[in-house]
This record gives C-alpha cells, sequence and structure tokens, in this order.
C-alpha cells in the first residue's frame, strides 16, 4: 500500500501567516519522501480541504437542527413557578395562574434569549470557519500556478508538431541571443503563429531564462525594446526563414524514409 503524505496534518499545521511558503515546503518534502507528484500533491490538498469543509457543514446543520428543536419545543416554567411557591396548581387562585404564566413568559423569553445567542455564536464561527476554507483554497490555488510557472517549458508555449525540434533548433543557432534580439525571436515566433501574441512575453522571457544557459538579458531589456522596420526587418525575416524550416524538419525527415 502506498504510503501518502498527511494532508489533513499539513493543513492543521499551516501558519495563517507564510502560509504559501509552508505549502511549497510541504510540497517539496512530499516529493522527496512520498515520491508525491506536485499535481498529486494539490489534489490532495484540495480533497482534505473540501472534506474538512463537509465536515464544518455537517457540524453546522447538526448544531442548527438542535437549536432549532429548543427554540421551537420549549416547556412551561408554570408548573416550576407553582413548586417554588409551595401551590397546589388545581388550588392555585387566578392571582396565583397570572403570576405562574408572567414567570413562564419572563422564564420563556430568558431561555430563547439564551438559545439565540448561543446559535449566534455557533454561526459566527461557521463564517469564520467558512472564510478560513476560502483561504486555503486561495492557498492551494497559488500553489498550483507557482507550480505550474516552474515546469512550463518553452515547448509548452509553441503551437507546432515540431515544437521540440524548434527549441533545440532555437538553441542551436541563437546562443547566447538575449534583450533585443530575444524580442525578434519572439516576434518571429509570433508571426508565424507558434505563440500567441498577447499575453505571453513574460511567459517567454521566463521559459527561455530557465532553458538557456547563458544570460538572456532583463525581462525589461526584451519587453520595452520598440522593434525598427528599418533596422531589425532584415534579421526578423532571416529568423522567421530559419524557424520555417525547423517547422518542416520532421515533415522532411520522414519524406526521406
Amino acid at each position: 500500500m502506498d504510503v501518502q503524505p498527511d494532508y489533513n496534518k499539513i493543513i492543521t499545521n499551516a501558519p495563517i501567516d507564510g502560509m504559501l511558503e509552508y505549502f511549497v515546503s510541504a510540497m517539496k518534502i512530499s516529493e522527496r519522501d512520498y515520491f508525491c507528484s506536485p499535481k498529486t500533491f494539490v489534489k490532495g490538498l484540495f480533497d482534505e480541504i473540501n472534506n474538512l469543509s463537509k465536515q464544518f457543514s455537517d457540524d453546522f446543520e447538526k448544531q442548527k437542527a438542535y437549536y432549532l428543536n429548543e427554540i421551537n419545543n420549549t416547556c412551561s416554567y408554570e408548573g416550576v413557578y407553582y413548586q417554588l411557591h409551595g401551590i397546589n396548581k388545581h388550588n392555585a387562585t387566578e392571582e396565583d395562574k397570572q403570576k405562574a404564566k408572567e414567570y413562564n413568559f419572563q422564564r420563556t423569553k430568558e431561555y430563547l434569549d439564551r438559545q439565540v445567542s448561543e446559535f449566534k455564536e455557533v454561526a459566527d464561527k461557521k463564517e469564520i470557519k467558512d472564510q478560513y476554507i476560502l483561504m486555503l483554497l486561495k492557498q492551494v490555488d497559488e500553489l498550483m500556478k507557482i507550480k505550474e510557472d516552474e515546469t512550463l517549458q518553452l515547448s509548452d508555449l509553441i503551437d507546432h508538431d515540431n515544437r521540440f525540434d524548434i527549441v533545440e533548433g532555437i538553441k542551436s543557432k541563437y546562443k547566447n541571443i538575449g534583450g533585443k534580439r530575444l524580442k525578434l525571436l519572439l516576434m518571429a515566433l509570433q508571426e508565424l503563429d507558434l505563440i500567441p501574441k498577447y499575453n505571453y512575453n513574460s511567459k517567454f522571457h521566463d521559459c527561455c531564462r530557465k532553458e538557456f544557459n547563458w544570460d538572456i538579458k532583463s525581462y525589461q531589456a526584451m519587453n520595452d525594446y520598440r522593434y525598427s522596420e528599418q533596422s531589425d526587418h532584415k534579421e526578423l525575416e532571416s529568423i522567421k526563414e530559419h524557424i520555417k524550416t525547423l517547422m518542416n524538419t520532421k515533415q522532411s525527415n520522414t519524406m526521406n524514409l
């Protein structure tokens, strides 16, 4: 039987401050000690949080049912009044009966007020628990994004059957590329519809930074460069032509076979 991380213990021990960092550390430990993949770890946390949320909801519903039953089935205190004053109910005078009703009203009101107050505390605690669940879910969602960013590769951004050959060809042909020329490479990939034109610049730079074993310069150096038709057009077209040959590599090899 496979040993899995104790997700309940991990969540229980998670500090309010620094929760995300704690989850990142726990994920790395689980990957090392239990051979648990990040995807499995995140799913395990989500499942445990859902179990915790269901437990909170079930407990609240039980408590709500208890208080509703108490409120709807409040006993009469008239008998208590007669007993306290040594009065036989059957021999009670009209004055005794009136005082018993007033006593019953007062004691019932006090009891109901207490029950409502206690239930309000239960409801307030449930709201706090719900906020805690939302905070846990948010932190695990952030954890998933961090892991996605860590594992994302340049080939994942390129929409083409030959994406792996394209990446290797880029690394070989454009070694030491960075800054302005990296921007031209990105533009070439985008103009060939290999990488989306919007919201991918940062991901592209991050992947190149992780995978290229040279200094590609800062994200600003790449992203802030403004393309010049006069001075950059020739190099951009040259890059595009080379990428086109990489796009056709597998196809050519297959034909040769």
